[in-house]
């Protein structure tokens, strides 16, 4: 009867071991080597052999959810720690390339802070609304290069600077008879509108965000302008939150 040796070493006998010359048989215990018999031989051994390689880890296995079920944690073998996702060469290009934007933004404010004696209310205005329009203008270009990140964070900074802008036109005599409420409420109303129109240009989540913040503002600032009572105040409310139901059911 032949043993089955799990070897898939075909230079050796599956019997025996013993160095095969080549020839078509063992020299050394005389199997036959040779024929279909010989064929399904080493099926079988290469099938014994896979086997093998995969009793071992189930063995284990078996070994550590039985320690598991007696409640005996010091025989549970600890589970693998999932990889850490690395950084991609894209990502750490958005990462920097975000901060850089958001220290331009830090830079710009500090510039513009420093020469705030030097520069008229003229000046200080055109030289926010040069800073804005040059973030504005590099936020498609930061999308076409897929920056997202610094895309969403030049966007944060061309919000910023067009409220300084605001800031600036009031500070020129724009709307000088006007209520600071008031005034802060229009220009809300006029930011939601211009987030609104550059999301729709310019994909990107900060400006619908944005858009979607602003467009409450001018409503609660008016109330608190026009100082109505609770119950008016309350309607007023529930008739913007109807509002906002209302567009997200539309959407």
């Amino acid at each position: 009867m032949i043993a089955s040796v799990r070897t898939l070493d075909p230079t050796r006998c599956p019997q025996c071991t013993a160095l095969l010359p080549g020839t078509g048989g063992c020299p050394a215990c005389g199997l036959r080597l040779t024929g279909p018999d010989a064929a399904r031989l080493w099926e079988v051994d290469t099938a014994l052999h896979r086997l093998d390689a995969e009793r071992v880890p189930l063995l284990a296995e078996r070994s550590a959810l039985l320690a598991a079920l007696r409640g005996d944690p010091a025989d549970v073998a600890p589970a693998a720690a999932p990889p850490a996702a690395e950084w991609t060469p894209q990502r750490t290009s958005n990462a920097l390339l975000g901060l850089g934007g958001l220290l331009l933004a830090v830079a710009a404010l500090v510039f513009t802070a420093v020469t705030y004696e030097r520069l008229g209310a003229g000046g200080r205005a055109a030289v926010l609304l040069a800073l804005t329009v040059l973030a504005g203008l590099a936020v498609p270009r930061a999308r076409l290069r897929g920056l997202s990140s610094t895309a969403e964070t030049l966007t944060a900074v061309t919000l910023v600077l067009a409220a300084l802008d605001a800031y600036g036109l009031r500070k020129l005599g724009l709307a000088a008879g006007s209520d600071p409420a008031v005034y802060a409420a229009g220009s809300a109303a006029v930011l939601a509108v211009l987030c609104a129109g550059y999301a729709t240009v310019v994909p990107v989540r900060f400006a619908r965000a944005a858009a979607v913040v602003l467009s409450q503002l001018p409503v609660l600032l008016l109330v608190q302008h026009a100082q109505p009572s609770p119950a008016q105040a309350g309607l007023v409310l529930v008739g913007l939150a109807a509002a906002d139901l209302a567009v997200v059911a539309g959407l």
